[in-house]
């Protein structure tokens, strides 16, 4: 049975991944983190964050779980330091 249309147009790409292994992981990455930090596991989501950071130091929702992760263990000189970092990194 064929679609008629969009609706084929979308069935598709419903199916077919939306990403590379590269971004999944980033994105699995997060997810645990975030997952820790609502779970009051701040240390394990800085080390998500951090983990996702190395693999890809331009990762922005990565970025602002540290922070977070960071604001939540009161590493107030980390926050500053990785605000920074970033937004060193963006300058370049």
């Amino acid at each position: 049975m064929a679609f008629a249309g969009g609706a084929q147009t979308f069935a598709e790409e419903t199916v077919r991944p939306t990403s590379d292994p590269a971004t999944q992981w980033l994105d699995l990455l997060e997810r645990v983190g975030r997952s820790r930090l609502a779970h009051e596991d701040a240390r394990g989501a800085l080390q998500m964050a951090d983990q996702a950071i190395a693999l890809d130091g331009l990762h922005e929702s990565s970025w602002r779980l540290a922070l977070q992760a960071e604001q939540a263990l009161g590493l107030r000189e980390s926050i500053t330091r990785g605000y920074d970092e970033l937004t060193r990194s963006l300058d370049e």
